[in-house]
């Protein structure tokens, strides 16, 4: 496949079909590739908001 993507995966994503293991995979693989290039390398700080958000509930 196209940079190490299964060709069957990609076609799976292109129809919307996340039924199979491995289209879940790609489709998770490809986001995260896909929000890296946007942020340009900048870290996320999603798993910041929600540990902080957590810990309001708990206080």
């Amino acid at each position: 496949g196209v940079c190490g993507l299964p060709g069957e995966a990609l076609l799976a994503l292109e129809a919307g079909d996340l039924e199979a293991p491995e289209a879940r995979r790609t489709a998770k693989r490809v986001m995260r590739t896909l929000v890296d290039f946007l942020l340009q390398g900048r870290p996320l700080k999603s798993r910041d908001l929600f540990r902080n958000k957590g810990r309001k509930r708990n206080e």
